[in-house]
């Protein structure tokens, strides 16, 4: 005959449900590894390898929120993309993956090797913020919920990564990204209908980061851009460069902008300097030298 539980056991379960809410994850194969950054790359990797249709390439991008030492153990509190790829015609395509927060504990040896010891995740569902309350510390636990803080740039880190194994045309591929996105709404006579009916298309432009904004550098330089896929691709361009587009307002064509921008980029590496520019402006500095490389 089946007991029915009483009030008292039902919330010590409860508890017990939060406080499993981390899945742990032996070391594998043992590594060699003295630094901690690398440390953290080869546990993401094991803890997601074999969970997903076979694919040509994996790869990891990660953001280190907090780091905690007692003695010889390290647990590190991060948030973790985790990215498989299939390649074909050319391009490549996700074909699985996870992105979460993670709390990843070593024990390091007499030899200063990091050896993986736990791995845990947040639990699904219901249970997915508390396991993460429970886990986290408190000073983190904002980040650590907000998933979207981190994404873009763990992105481009993984696409950078699969672009490098593959050898991709990223020229080819940003060129069909617009032609893509500019093909519809035909009726559309507004930047942001075109953009929205291509959302993950447009997100594409963004992930390929760097490289995006040197097609775009070298469209603009050419001149001419006053299309519709020279606006969208100044959205792209503006949404990477972030604080370095310098205030500009959006209006007229997307040529005028980016040659107003190229004009007070260059005023200001003159005011100091191209190491100033590399420094403080990267993304921009990158335009400079594309620049100077051109009217060389």
């Amino acid at each position: 005959m089946t007991r029915k539980l009483n009030f008292l056991e039902v919330v010590l379960m409860a508890v017990l449900i939060v406080m499993v809410a981390c899945t742990s994850v032996p070391s594998k194969d043992a590594q060699s590894i003295t630094n901690l950054d690398a440390a953290i790359t080869d546990a993401i990797m094991q803890a997601n390898a074999n969970q997903y249709p076979e694919s040509d390439f994996a790869t990891e991008a990660h953001v280190t929120l907090k780091t905690v030492q007692s003695g010889s153990t390290t647990t590190v509190y991060a948030m973790a993309l985790y990215l498989e790829f299939v390649y074909a015609d050319g391009e490549f395509f996700e074909s699985g993956g996870s992105h979460m927060p993670v709390a990843i504990t070593f024990e390091k040896n007499l030899q200063g090797e990091y050896d993986l010891t736990e791995y845990c995740m947040p639990r699904d569902g219901t249970y997915y913020a508390s396991s993460i309350e429970e886990k986290f510390p408190a000073d983190i636990v904002e980040d650590a919920l907000d998933t979207q803080k981190y994404i873009l740039a763990e992105m481009q880190a993984c696409y950078a990564k699969a672009v490098a194994y593959g050898e991709i045309d990223t020229d080819a591929v940003l060129e069909k990204l617009l032609e893509t996105i500019s093909a519809s709404p035909a009726e559309a006579s507004n930047l942001g209908a075109y953009i929205d009916e291509h959302a993950y298309k447009f997100r594409e432009l963004l992930y390929y980061g760097d490289s995006t904004l040197r097609y775009a550098y070298a469209r603009f330089l050419a001149g001419g851009q006053t299309d519709l896929q020279g606006q969208i691709l100044l959205s792209a361009m503006r949404e990477l460069l972030g604080d370095e587009d310098l205030g500009l307002p959006g209006t007229g064509m997307a040529q005028e902008w980016f040659d107003e921008w190229k004009s007070q980029a260059v005023s200001l590496r003159n005011a100091h300097s191209m190491k100033f520019m590399q420094e403080n402006y990267p993304r921009t500095a990158i335009m400079l030298q594309m620049m100077d490389e051109k009217n060389s």
